[in-house]
Parts: structure tokens; C-alpha cells; sequence
């Protein structure tokens, strides 16, 4: 789920500033929206192309110009809409009038300013790219416990292969990777892009690590001497990571015994403090 907060993430959105709601940034955001219209017809505009709840409302405030009483009653309608945040470009406005953020700070609305060359197009594209992903990881997540965890059945199996929707090669090699330094949370990102080229597999997180999983047609591939190639490319250091490793299997088979085997091989490292395992189970 990505959050207002999470836009400061972002490279287009992290100079964003909060001028009011601050109390609101946890709010979820599942879309982005304009409003950049003016009211011919008082707020029935707004009604009729009505924002989906947890939104992200970008607008110039043009409807606005010259006339301020109209940003209250606008943010009223934008509650009533459950929409998650209103980011304004300062160009009617460089600021909101006081009783504007007082009224936001008090319905805990988060309100944020940019101004500088951020296109309408652009922001949405980055967010929504970003929500996309994150739910896309999540759907991941989900799979990879039922492997892990769960008891999973042929029928089942397949049913997760075809959900997935990748163009999985007849066998299948896994690593689950974590670091020690818990702390640092953004240690998993590169390891993230591996996904733009990592066609026949997939990397997710889960539960604090990263679980690779990459297919071909040859059992004979040297994955741990593969995957040390890609983290060489990206400049990953293998200092202060503990990685476990599954044997070898058939992808339509034996997914699920491949991703438990990693992940349980990373588990026993870890608590014999050694960099590398790899088991079967």
C-alpha cells in the first residue's frame, strides 16, 4: 500500500513540500487525479467527474483565481469524496490562505505545494507506476508464503504459476538474501532491479529479505556464480549478507520445494552465522 508519506520517496514528487494535514500522511494513495476546471456550475463539475476514493489530487487552483473562497468549500468536497491529498502547483497560489490550512490541519487533510518543473503527466505517471509496483509485490508476497508455509497441492501450484504469468523455463533456481543490518531498510532496492531484465523469474521481498527465483531450459546452470555476476553489475557487495540457496527443480513441479529451500537454507545461516548455505529439504 503507498501511503502520502511515501511520495517523498519518490524522484519527482520528493521535493514535494506538506503546507497543511500533516497529521494525514499515512493516508492511502491508490490513484492520482486533476482537478483543473473552473466551477460553471458550482461543485456539480466535481460530482459529476467524481475522484475515486484514496486519491491524489494535482491541480493549478486556476478554478480558483481571484476567488479564495472557493478553496474551503472545494476541500469539504474532496473529504466527502474521501480523497487521500490535494498537491497544488504554486501558480494561482504560492500560499494557501490561513484558514485554508487550519481547516485542513483540523480534518487532518494533507495539502502539498510543488512548484518547480514537475508536469501533471509526469507525477501521475511516476505514482501510479509506484503504486503498481508495490502492489504487484505484494501479490508476490502472498504467493511466496503459501509456497513457503503452506501445504501446496499440484492444482495449486499451477494455479500460482499461471497467476504470476511469466514465461518460466523448465527449471527453476532460487536464493532468499538478508542482510544484517536490519536497520537499513533500503538495502533490498537494487537487488530490486534485477526484475527489468529477469524475464523468466521474479524477485520479491518477504519478511525482511529478497527471494530470487530464476529459470532455465539446462539444469546445469551455475546460479550462485550468476547472481554474483548480477550483484557485481549493480555494485552490490556480498559484505554483511547471509544468502541460502534450493537445489535445482522442475519449475511446473517443484516451485514450491525450490522457494522453501532457499528460504530455510537463509534461516539456518542465519542462526549459524555463516554467509552461504545450501540445503534440500
Amino acid at each position: 500500500m503507498m501511503t502520502v508519506k511515501d511520495l517523498f520517496k519518490l524522484s519527482l514528487t520528493k521535493n514535494f513540500s506538506v503546507v497543511a494535514g500533516y497529521n494525514g500522511l499515512q493516508k492511502k494513495i491508490a490513484c492520482v487525479g486533476i482537478m483543473d476546471y473552473e466551477y460553471s456550475e458550482g461543485f456539480q463539475l466535481m460530482r459529476k467527474e467524481a475522484f475515486e476514493p484514496y486519491s491524489l489530487v494535482l491541480s493549478s487552483l486556476l478554478f480558483a483565481n481571484q476567488k479564495p473562497e472557493l478553496l474551503i468549500r472545494t476541500i469539504k468536497e474532496l473529504i466527502k469524496l474521501k480523497v487521500s491529498a490535494l498537491a497544488y502547483k504554486a501558480v494561482i497560489y504560492e500560499d494557501l490562505p490561513g484558514d485554508v490550512l487550519q481547516f485542513a490541519n483540523e480534518q487532518n487533510f494533507p495539502i502539498l505545494r510543488f512548484g518547480g518543473d514537475e508536469y501533471f503527466e509526469d507525477v501521475i505517471f511516476e505514482v501510479m507506476t509506484s503504486i503498481k509496483s508495490i502492489e504487484n509485490d505484494l501479490f508476490l508476497q502472498n504467493i511466496m508464503r503459501c509456497l513457503i508455509e503452506d501445504e501446496v497441492s499440484e492444482s495449486q501450484l499451477q494455479s500460482f504459476l499461471r497467476q504470476m504469468n511469466k514465461p518460466f523455463e523448465e527449471y527453476v533456481f532460487t536464493a532468499n538474501i538478508r542482510t544484517i543490518q536490519t536497520q537499513n531498510s533500503k538495502w533490498t532496492t537494487p537487488f530490486l532491479q534485477f526484475q527489468s531484465f529477469l524475464k523468466p523469474g521474479i524477485v520479491c521481498t518477504y519478511k525482511n529479505s529478497v527471494l530470487i527465483l530464476f529459470t532455465d531450459k539446462s539444469e546445469k546452470l551455475q546460479f550462485p556464480k550468476l547472481l554474483k555476476e548480477w550483484m557485481d553489475l549493480y555494485g552490490i557487495s556480498t559484505d554483511g549478507l547471509i544468502i541460502g540457496y534450493g537445489q535445482v527443480h522442475q519449475t511446473h513441479t517443484g516451485l514450491h520445494q525450490a522457494v522453501r529451500e532457499a528460504y530455510y537454507a537463509r534461516v539456518i545461516a542465519s542462526m549459524e552465522t555463516k554467509p552461504i548455505v545450501s540445503m534440500r529439504i
